[in-house]
């Protein structure tokens, strides 16, 4: 079996997004659905004689549903509605503005009330939603917002675990040697599963919000094993974690 690649590139501006969106979550909150998979995706294509721009497709295999920055953007699974020569994938600020491509052509565009922006590809947009992101760091945070950016960069020191031969698996990460998460699919749930080695396993069974809790799971982990505990507090923390998930 052929193990399929994903543009690093695309992997990339989706793990700068994700932080960009956790710096201005004070603000405005954004969420990003489970991926798609590349079933789901073949068979969209087949059904409606559409090839997906390869980069959005890339996209789609990180999340199928986005949120960005409140109602910002939303980024989904194509849409296609009869007769028209448009694929939509996204609308931004909610007043009409959207982002497609068409059926014979996979350029991104950009419309809002008849004015058209066209990008190269997907890649080129992300770098435009880059720059909105930022600009709004700064708004919010100020001319240090590069420096908070940083810190939650330096915070971030969990490792990858190889997933491409394990199909359930869409995640799976380790921090410090210490503890694991692990986000796992089935037909009709998501499972977390994590633990602080020698001391504690914990699952938990969730819906399309999984990307959500995982998060969550993950940071309150970090957090925990960044930080001088005594037994007793250890015990506590691992009590009020299975109780909150």
């Amino acid at each position: 079996k052929m193990v399929r690649l994903m543009n690093t590139d695309i992997k990339k501006d989706f793990e700068h997004i994700q932080k960009m969106c956790r710096l201005l979550d004070e603000d405005r909150k954004s969420s990003f659905e489970p991926p798609a998979t590349e079933k789901e995706i073949s068979d969209w294509e087949k059904q409606n004689g559409i090839i997906i721009p390869e980069l959005y497709r890339e996209w789609l295999l990180l999340t199928k549903h986005a949120y960005i920055y409140g109602s910002y953007l939303e980024l989904f699974f194509p849409e296609v509605y009869n007769n028209c020569d448009y694929v939509f994938i996204g609308d931004i600020i909610g007043d009409g503005e959207c982002l497609y491509f068409t059926r014979n052509d996979t350029t991104i565009y950009r419309n809002f009330d008849g004015e058209i922006t066209k990008y190269k590809d997907f890649d080129d947009f992300l770098a435009y939603l880059e720059i909105i992101l930022e600009d709004f760091a700064e708004d919010i945070h100020g001319e240090n917002w590069t420096e908070l950016y940083d810190q939650m960069k330096e915070r971030s020191m969990w490792e990858n675990i190889n997933i491409d031969n394990e199909e359930n698996i869409i995640k799976d990460e380790v921090y410090k040697n210490s503890c694991r998460i692990t986000l796992e699919k089935y037909p009709n749930r998501y499972e977390i599963t994590c633990g602080v080695y020698g001391a504690m396993v914990h699952t938990v069974y969730c819906g399309n919000n999984c990307l959500e809790i995982y998060d969550s799971m993950k940071h309150e982990l970090q957090d925990f094993i960044d930080r001088e505990t005594t037994k007793e507090e250890e015990y506590e923390f691992y009590d009020y974690f299975i109780n909150k998930y």
